[in-house]
């Protein structure tokens, strides 16, 4: 079992779990989130069973770390599941060759990036994409 160092508490934490101390911030964070948020439909994938077996063979797939850092030489605990292609383009909800284990940071960046158009490609190669295919 890999562990990383809380960057709020100095706890030892699981890498891809989440520390005790973030729990309420998070879940304040979360709700306000979610109560701005306008695509229902999408948001129900989210809290599916399957989405969640998929979501964790990723990040077992990824060894619970950021692809993007660990491309770069940095080891960095992912945080994140993210689409490649996003679903609302097509992307391939449950296909593990459209999934790929981020940070925070390098998921703020790849959401920049889809924003200025520079889209898949880009976040291919800061990945080192393809991964192994399933679907689930």
């Amino acid at each position: 079992m890999i562990r990383r160092t809380c960057p709020r508490c100095g706890n030892k934490v699981e890498v891809g779990k989440e520390c005790k101390c973030n729990d309420s911030a998070r879940k304040k964070r979360d709700r306000e989130y979610y109560r701005q948020r306008k695509d229902v439909e999408e948001q129900r994938i989210y809290t599916s069973s399957r989405w969640k077996k998929v979501r964790d063979k990723a990040m077992e797939r990824d060894v619970g770390m950021c692809r993007c850092c660990f491309k770069k030489g940095e080891i960095r605990a992912a945080e994140v599941i993210h689409h490649i292609e996003p679903i609302k383009e097509g992307g391939s909800i449950y296909d593990l060759n459209n999934l790929i284990a981020m940070c925070a940071k390098c998921h703020n960046k790849t959401h920049k990036i889809y924003e200025s158009n520079e889209r898949m490609e880009e976040i291919k190669r800061l990945a080192g994409i393809p991964p192994v295919s399933k679907n689930f």
